[in-house]
């Protein structure tokens, strides 16, 4: 789980075998949808530009509408996807109200080996300052503050 230090969100990454296999921390989040909160494990992604979820993640949440998107990625190659909207997803106590989301059938490989829930992208990203240390594995994460 998360814990708090001062402002920082600090998780260890829960997959141990996900980092040191490809170097990539997975951490636990929370999303909700009204009443329904749900606890799942996401990969922090540097290289999306979107966060991401499975269609089982979208199922278990009982979101059942989406619109069509075009999404581009790191390499600026753009895909089709399906967004959805959700009310809120928290990491430790840093919550991102009101996150558009896209979702995926599943992970492709290398991913697709691993249980992963979903990814963080940079529009999750963006709000933060994160610092990976490599040799714990831990991941720290401060909301940016906007003055």
């Amino acid at each position: 789980m998360c814990d708090k230090r001062e402002d920082i969100v600090v998780c260890p990454s829960i997959k141990d075998e996900v980092f040191r296999e490809l170097n990539l921390c997975v951490i636990p989040i929370s999303i909700q949808v009204g009443d329904a909160l749900k606890f799942y494990d996401f990969l922090v992604d540097t290289g999306a530009s979107q966060t991401a979820v499975t269609t089982s993640v979208i199922e278990e949440l009982g979101i059942v509408e989406g619109t069509n998107v075009l999404v581009s990625d790191a390499t600026t190659t753009s895909r089709g996807w399906r967004m959805a909207q959700i009310d809120r997803l928290s990491i430790g106590e840093m919550f991102f109200p009101r996150l558009n989301i896209i979702y995926i059938n599943k992970f492709s490989s290398p991913f697709s080996k691993y249980k992963i829930d979903g990814c963080l992208g940079a529009d999750v990203l963006k709000e933060t300052h994160l610092k990976i240390d490599y040799l714990m594995p831990l991941l720290e994460m401060a909301k940016k503050i906007v003055s």
